[in-house]
Order: C-alpha cells, then structure tokens, then sequence
C-alpha cells in the first residue's frame, strides 16, 4: 500500500479522481421528504404498513378496496391523516373480531398520537348481539375507534359507520384526559354508543353535523333480572368541560322497545345526548369542574330521552326535541341509579312538541338555571314536571304552552301544556314562536353588550345598547295581541333581565322594499307599536330610516314603553294610522287640540262667510 501511496502521490491528478470516485461510491442514507403522500396499495399494500411507514404529518390515502384489518395508529405519528380516495368506495371491515385478534377492550382502530384525521371510509362495525348482556350494555366494549389519552385532537369526519347486521358497539370510544377531539360529518346507523367519552377530564369534545340511527338494545338489569334495561345513545359524556353538540340529527328506535321502562327500577339508556360531570364529581371524586354543555341545533326524535344534564353550566338551544318520552331531563333522583343535580343552564328558542314530559327536572341547582322562549306544545302528559326533592321554584316565564291562556296547572290535560307545582311560568306567550329557517328549534336568542350593536339575523333585528344589557329577541309566528291595522305581519318580542346598566335601546326593525310594496304600505308612515297587555301603542320615540330600510324606536326611562316595561315585551309595525280605534296613540292631547283649532278656524270661516 506504501508503494501505491508514493506513487500516487506523484501524480496529484490521478490521485484527486480516485478520490472523487470514491466519494461518489459511498452510499448516502435516503432522507423522506416530510411530510410524505403514501397511497395503499400502490406504496405499500396494507394501510398498516403505510402507517408503521409513515411519519409525522404524513398523509395515506388508501384507493378503492375492502381492507380487514386492525390498525394501530402509535405514537410518534402526529398529524397523520388516514383518508379514502376521493370518490372511491374504500371499506374498512371489521366484522370479525376474532379474525383480527381482537379482544373485547380492544379498538379495531387504535390511536395514539395528537392531531390524528380518518376521514371518508364505509366502516363495518362488529355484531355484538350474541354477546352478554354485559358486554352489551358497557360502552367500554367492542370499540371501533378507541382515542387514548394521547390522541387529543384526534379528527374522525365524513365516514360513514355501519353494520352487517344486529348492532354495533361504540363508533368512537374516548379514554381519560383526551382532549379536543372532534367528530364531524359522519353517518352513523345501527351503533349503540355514537361517541362515548368513558373517563375523567375530556374537555372540548365537538359533535358536528353527524346523523346517528341509533337502534335499542335490551335486555334485564344484570344484578336484578326482573327489571327491564335498554341501550342505545348518540353522544354521552362522563365527565369533561365544554362538550358542544351541534347541527346533528338523533333518530333512535323506542317505538321497538318491549320493555317497561315505566318501572322505576328499569334502566333506559336511549338518549341523544347526556352529560353526568356533577355525578361523577359527586360520586366518584373526580375532578370538581363545572362540565359546561352547548347542545345546539340539532334533531331528535323516537328516543325514550333528548337530553339528559348533569351539567354545571351552558345551553340546550334551538333544538327541535319532538316524539320521544321525555324531552328534557335535568338532573336526576334514584334510589338505584345516579343521583345527582344540573346547574346554570340556559334552556332558550327549543321546540319541545308531542313528547310525553317535555322537560322532567328532577334535581336542580336554583340559581342561573331556566327555561325560557321555547314552544312547549301537545306533550301529553306534562310540559314541564318539576320533581325536585327541596320543591325549588323552576323558572319557566316567557314559553308558549299551545294556548293563548298559558298552561294549565295541574289539572287534566287541556289545550295548554300541563305543568306541576313549583313552576314560575308568568308571564307566558299569547302566541307560538316562528320555526327557526334552520330547521331546527325556534327564532329566539340572547345577547350581550356594552354600547354596541347586538345583531339578531334571523329576527331581522339590530338592538343598539347604549350602557351594558344582556337582551333576549324573539320572533312571533302570528300576531300575539289583536288588531293592529296596517302591520307588516312580523312580530317580535324583546326582553331586558336586568335594565340598571342601560341608558337608551333602540330596536331596529328592518324590511324590504318588495315586503312593503307587495302589502301595499307608505314607508315613509312606518311605525313601531308595542302590545301594552290589552292595546297596541305606537312607541313614543318612533320612525323610519329609508335609506337603510329600518323601523326604529328608542327606549329610555322617560319613553312609553320606558326600559322598565321590557320584561317580555312584543312590538309589531306598521304604516298607517287606522280608523276604529284598533291602534291607541300614546297621548291624544295633539290631537284633540288640531281638533280644536280646526273647529276655532272653520267657525272664524263661516262667521265670515255669514258677515
């Protein structure tokens, strides 16, 4: 070697090629360009070893095809999105557990990173109806997708989850302290558990746009076989912050139920959606936390329940909760289930029709908990029943009952919604709210401000706030008073729970010009009137903006209506003033002065004419 390095070392030119040879000979580790579009089968021909490939914020999209796998998403793989091909039919069929090794706790799609998307895949579930009932009825069993507590931000959307036959577990099952996990645009038939956060700390969970078909399962309370049991939820949390659940629709199947679930020892799990945060609190000395629920938007039908709170805090509003045994159930007292309290909810723009007991309080925490601006209509045995064991007063003002009247108090069913005692029901709707344009719930809602401008879109209003006010604004299906000549057939109700930090309100109520035109009004004669309990009276501080095609009236102290009156207050509008007397102005003084200089001129007239 010493001969060949003396040699070379003489011819510098040869040496410098032998060495860029050699450079060029030495391998060089490939580096993956991240993150990385992986495709199954093209790449890989299993989706999971396209995901033991893969790496952070890597994308797999799996082609056309039925894959029976497991899949385990591990750790290290943040921000993977697992996808279908775009307009493929891409199945994931786990039908056969036992085919993929799967134990009952298992999820046939585990994850364990953050950030993690499944989107767009026809998902088979597994027949759990040879299984105990047991295992039935526990929604830890027989998990499609399992999130552990290292999924937070897990995103499972546009899939649709389905069964062969019988049902299905839990479409995606969530373990404690997993966090932020949304669920979106998914269809889900034939699953007993929808989505089901089993743990302590699941805080932000977001039920969006989905359909759940969920079916009941039944069989006998295990530890006492005499009483009947059932399962099938759409959205049930244990214990977590901030659970929104909105723009969904909930269809269960009670109407096929045989059990009697009227016994008060039965269990009956078939629900749209149920919080227990307080109970678990309570019971289980989880974490005190206040488990604040936004169930908004959505549909729910045929269910044995709507809703079901143990929540600290938060809103059921503008849901349309209809044909199901009881609408809403806040709290709950059981000498054999869960007893605990609800606690500062807002029950506001709900319709609550043709249920059994449309709203069952059975255990409350008085203060900042109402119902208020809902159509609580043709529930046939109750509208609301207030069971609460200390006999607090539940705060119901502002509802419609189905009857100009209000509601009948414990007596037979009338045409009004009959209540039990302990509801504060006064003062009531004289008329049904407008069907949001939505399609779910009715056009109310609340707002608050410190001088600005509080925009109601569905009202057609603007409220400007001059000092600080919270401000309810409803809309009228029909008139809710009489009369009214000249109205442009949209009425509102405006309501101020507390006036002590305002100055001024002004109501803006806008139109257009086709409205006008096609009733055939002047616009420059637009008025706001307010129904005073037996009259309607034209504002004192009233008009009309043209330009931006609005009909305005200020409120202040000193006005009719003064802040004081806006305690549940309807205002219509119209354009001209009608004879009969059907419109009463605020103070006829004016008036009858012009009639007294009329009579003074026309009798100077003639006594000139006679001269």
């Amino acid at each position: 070697m010493s001969a060949i390095f003396s040699f070379l070392k003489d011819k510098p030119m040869i040496l410098m090629a032998l060495l860029i040879m050699s450079a060029t000979a030495i391998p060089i580790a490939s580096v993956k360009a991240s993150p990385a579009e992986i495709h199954v089968p093209d790449d890989y021909p299993t989706i999971q070893a396209a995901i033991d490939a893969a790496g952070p914020g890597d994308t797999i999209i799996v082609h056309a095809g039925t894959y029976e796998e497991a899949l385990n998403i591990t750790t290290g793989k943040d921000g993977l999105v697992l996808k279908a091909a775009e307009g493929e039919e891409v199945i994931l069929d786990f039908s056969d557990r036992a085919a993929l090794g799967l134990g009952k706790k298992d999820g046939a799609i585990e994850v364990y990173s953050t950030n993690v998307v499944i989107q767009g895949f026809k998902i088979i579930g597994y027949d759990i109806t040879g299984e105990a009932w047991s295992d039935q009825s526990s929604s830890a069993n027989f998990p499609t997708i399992k999130a552990s507590k290292d999924a937070d931000g897990l995103q499972v959307k546009e899939n649709e989850f389905m069964v062969k036959s019988g049902s299905a577990a839990a479409a995606l099952l969530i373990l404690d302290d997993c966090d932020n996990v949304q669920f979106i645009g998914n269809n889900v038939t034939g699953y007993v558990w929808g989505v089901t956060g089993r743990g302590e700390g699941i805080d932000n969970l977001l039920v969006r746009g989905n359909i759940f078909e969920i079916p009941i399962v039944e069989g006998e309370v295990p530890w006492a076989p005499e009483h009947d049991d059932a399962a099938g939820v759409g959205v049930q949390l244990w214990h977590g912050n901030n659970l929104t659940v909105v723009d969904n629709v909930f269809i269960g199947s009670f109407d096929q139920a045989t059990g009697n679930y009227e016994d008060p020892e039965a269990r009956c799990n078939h629900y749209a959606v149920s919080t227990f945060t307080t109970y678990f609190a309570s019971e289980y000395d989880y974490q005190d936390i206040v488990g604040d629920i936004y169930i908004r938007d959505n549909v729910m039908t045929n269910l044995y329940l709507g809703v079901s709170s143990f929540a600290g805090g938060g809103v059921i509003e503008s849901n349309s909760i209809y044909g199901n045994t009881i609408g809403i159930q806040l709290g709950q007292v059981s000498g054999t289930w869960a007893t605990a309290p609800t606690a500062g909810l807002d029950i506001v723009g709900n319709d609550i029709t043709g249920n059994t007991v449309g709203i069952w309080v059975q255990s409350f925490i008085v203060d900042g908990i109402y119902a208020m601006f809902n159509n609580i209509a043709g529930n046939t045995e109750f509208g609301i029943l207030n069971d609460d064991p200390e006999g607090d007063l539940f705060c119901a003002p502002h509802n419609w009952w189905n009857d100009p009247d209000g509601p009948v108090v414990g007596g037979a069913p009338m045409s009004g919604d009959v209540i039990s005692d302990n509801i504060d029901y006064e003062p009531w709707l004289t008329a049904p709210l407008m069907a949001d344009p939505d399609g779910t719930g009715v056009v109310a809602l609340s707002l608050s401000g410190t001088d600005t401008t509080l925009e109601f879109p569905d009202s057609n209003v603007d409220v400007v706030v001059s000092g600080s006010a919270e401000v309810y604004v409803a809309t009228y299906e029909s008139n809710p008073g009489s009369g009214l000549m000249g109205d442009i057939g949209n009425y509102i109700d405006v309501y101020i729970p507390d006036t002590s930090g305002l100055t001024e309100l002004e109501i803006r109520k806008y139109y257009t010009d086709g409205e006008i035109e096609a009733l055939g009004l002047d616009e420059r004669g637009l008025k706001l009137y307010w129904w005073n309990g037996t009259d309607w009276v034209l504002c004192s501080d009233t008009g009309v903006n043209t330009v931006e095609n609005y009909i305005w009236a200020r409120i202040r102290t000193d006005t009719t209506p003064s802040l004081s009156d806006l305690t549940g207050t309807p205002f219509g509008a119209a354009s001209v003033w009608p004879v009969g007397g059907a419109i009463l102005p605020v103070d006829l003084t004016p008036y009858v002065l012009m009639l007294i200089l009329a009579a003074g001129i026309a009798g100077i007239i003639l006594k000139k004419t006679m001269l």
